[in-house]
């Protein structure tokens, strides 16, 4: 999931948007429907990499634990 919201969502270069959502709001405009949508699906994704890498966190630290006892 965070390598496709990277190629989603991130810039190649730090000059120009050529995210998904650059290249929307640079074809359709700002006020495209569109623009919205890729907005909303950026942050559940953003939410859903949040908690996987938190629970790849938990995993590790229980598995640390383990080995440590």
């Amino acid at each position: 999931m965070q390598e496709l919201y990277q190629q989603l969502f991130t810039w190649s270069t730090q000059d120009v948007d050529d995210s998904i959502s650059g290249v929307i709001i640079h074809a359709l405009g700002m006020e495209h429907v569109l623009v919205e949508r890729f907005n909303q699906l950026r942050s559940q994704m953003e939410l859903y990499v949040s908690h996987e890498v938190e629970m790849d966190a938990v995993i590790i630290t229980a598995l640390l634990f383990k080995i440590l006892i």
